[in-house]
């Protein structure tokens, strides 16, 4: 009688884990770009909000870079105080009064568990048309790789909606610092 031995060989071993293996070669990047750019979502979020309450300011207190300038950092030591403050522009000598921004806390601009920060800001300046505001993105950390994947993801979603002022110098990450700058009308 014949031994009958039932069993893969070495070769039919290897031919599957070499398939499996340029399989998961193919699917493990598409699927990083995924998770970031469903994290970059929640930071579009955030944006969006900005952008309201910049609309909204603007409808009450003046253009914006003409009649007020904003700036995305409150005095208050508290996570809970003020995200943006803004100042009407005044005569000459008379004093400056800084203003809370409502609607927006510092706890909305920083997105920690995330470990980017968001800066919008927007004043006079002869490079930015009024009625345009800027929105900078920057990593927490220099050396976070998973914040400036994320901040490239930002870029890539957003890069459409966003103004390109200087089309010789165009809009997009540093590569120095990994932060994001964007301008956009209201």
């Amino acid at each position: 009688m014949r031994d009958f031995h039932s069993g893969f060989t070495l070769i039919e071993l290897m031919i599957v884990m070499s398939i499996v293996g340029i399989l998961a070669s193919v699917a493990l990047p598409s699927y990083q770009r995924y998770v970031y750019r469903a994290k970059a979502a929640e930071v579009i979020v955030v944006m969006d909000k900005i952008h309201t309450v910049m609309a909204t300011l603007q409808a009450e207190a003046g253009t914006l870079g003409k009649d007020i300038c904003v700036t995305g950092a409150g005095t208050s030591a508290s996570p809970d105080g003020p995200g943006m403050m803004y100042y009407q522009k005044v005569a000459s000598g008379q004093p400056i009064v800084s203003k809370e921004v409502p609607g927006m806390k510092k706890t909305e601009l920083s997105v920690d568990h995330l470990g980017v920060s968001i800066y919008p800001l927007s004043c006079a300046n002869p490079y930015i048309p009024q009625s345009v505001y800027t929105v900078v993105i920057r990593p927490k950390a220099s050396s976070d790789k998973r914040a400036r994947q994320i901040i490239l993801a930002i870029y890539d979603i957003m890069k459409s909606q966003a103004l390109d002022l200087n089309p010789g110098n165009p809009v997009g990450v540093s590569s120095a610092t990994g932060s994001l700058l964007l301008h956009f009308k209201i």
